[in-house]
């Protein structure tokens, strides 16, 4: 009996000791499949939080006089300067993550085998849209000669965009363009249909002088147009881009993404609907269209750019707005990686970001325009319009080329974009 009773107290004590080792595995086993996963993904998260910060750094705009002001609201400042960037563009780029990031698309054979054909002078000049004074050196080109001619023959440019003084009559404006048009042609496109010459016309004063010589009334404002429904500004836009079509035209300078009293609207939002519906109507013509000035002050979150970059604008102009660079200093945004970064990859803009006249950006920025021209395609613009001195900037960028200041890489990063753009078009 007592032995009984001992085997019992025995079991008894080995069951209780299995149940303890069975409530320690299963805490093993609930620590790893819970603890161990929750720290790995705080681990994550926390390290997402500091790349994504170092990804899209802030872009402001201060003055010293309200420099405490910033600070307390953690939102830089808005300072006097030719254009300004406002703090709401430093909200786009602080609310970005790396997924906004654009991936990049396989480059077409047909471009690609393009691109490799071109001697390096020809790659770097493909870098250029122009006036017609800067190619030809006159005080206002308003026919096509044997001078336009050499001048081509020596800048193969991407690009040509007129304005008003270009334009003395219809029939003097159609042939000019249309002569230009096939030099270039006999020159560089009768075996590669894509280096097709771009022709623009500056919108304002130099569509109203088309509008005059076609015997049609002056364009509406911005701000008559944004008085009434953004279809209207649709309908507007469409007639632009019927009137570029009859002179056979590929290009408009606009939409404006100016927010004020003096653009589609002081709001953003507003602005925003109109730019949409401009870019749709001259898209519908067939006929490129080109946002300025990126960035604008007001653009909370991007949504005016963003609105004409989601309905196809072929170009983004880029201006002299200060930025903060990675060191906390003000740069121009023309020059200024972290903004075209914003524009290309935060906004999805697969176009040619193209700067504003880099004669009048360098006089701004206090620095020759062949640096300017130089640091502006190392930050990421694909494009420089030229109005002055074209020599000048096109042998300093030749020379940046063939001594690496601008890599082959890079180079030719900027011809995928130019060439893609054109095959859209074509």
């Amino acid at each position: 009996m007592q032995d009984s009773e001992m085997d019992r107290r025995q079991y008894r004590r080995k069951r209780r000791i299995r149940n303890q080792v069975l409530a320690y595995l299963l805490l093993i086993i609930l620590f790893i499949l819970v603890v161990i996963p929750l720290f790995m993904a705080l681990k994550k998260f926390s390290g997402y939080i500091k790349s994504n910060a170092e990804r899209y750094p802030e872009v402001v705009s201060s003055n010293s006089s309200n420099e405490s002001a910033s600070e307390n609201d953690g939102l830089p400042d808005t300072i006097s300067s030719p254009e300004t960037v406002s703090e709401d563009i430093a909200a786009l780029q602080e609310s970005l993550s790396e997924d906004d990031a654009v991936e990049e698309e396989p480059v077409d054979e047909d471009i690609r085998a393009l691109i490799d054909s071109l001697s390096v002078e020809e790659k770097t000049a493909a870098l250029f849209m122009v006036s017609p004074e800067a190619l030809t050196g006159v005080d206002a080109a308003t026919k096509a000669g044997d001078g336009t001619k050499s001048a081509l023959e020596k800048y193969a440019v991407s690009g040509i965009l007129y304005d008003e003084k270009n334009v003395l009559n219809k029939d003097q404006f159609k042939e000019m363009s249309l002569k230009t048009d096939e030099m270039y042609k006999e020159l560089y496109s009768s075996d590669a249909p894509l280096r097709y010459l771009i022709r623009g016309i500056e919108d304002g004063d130099g569509l109203d002088a088309l509008l005059k010589a076609s015997g049609k009334d002056k364009s509406k404002s911005y701000k008559d147009l944004g008085g009434a429904e953004a279809a209207d500004t649709y309908q507007d836009f469409l007639s632009r881009g019927s009137v570029l079509n009859e002179y056979d035209l590929d290009l408009l300078s606009a939409p404006s993404c100016e927010i004020s009293d003096d653009g589609f609207s002081s709001d953003a939002e507003t602005a925003a609907a109109f730019v949409a519906s401009a870019v749709s109507g001259l898209s519908d013509q067939g006929v490129m269209s080109m946002l300025s000035v990126y960035p604008e002050e007001g653009d909370a979150e991007g949504a005016v750019f963003k609105a004409g970059v989601d309905k196809g604008a072929a170009f983004v102009f880029t201006g002299a707005g200060k930025v903060l660079n990675e060191a906390g200093e003000e740069e121009p945004a023309y020059i200024s990686e972290q903004a075209v970064n914003t524009l290309k990859d935060g906004l999805g803009f697969k176009g040619v970001v193209i700067t504003d006249d880099i004669n009048k950006l360098s006089e701004e920025s206090g620095i020759s325009v062949g640096e300017a021209a130089l640091r502006a395609v190392n930050a990421g613009a694909d494009m420089i319009y030229v109005s002055g001195d074209l020599e000048s900037v096109y042998t300093s960028m030749l020379a940046a080329v063939k001594d690496g200041a601008v890599t082959g890489e890079r180079l030719d990063d900027c011809l995928v974009r130019i060439f893609t753009m054109k095959k859209k078009y074509m």
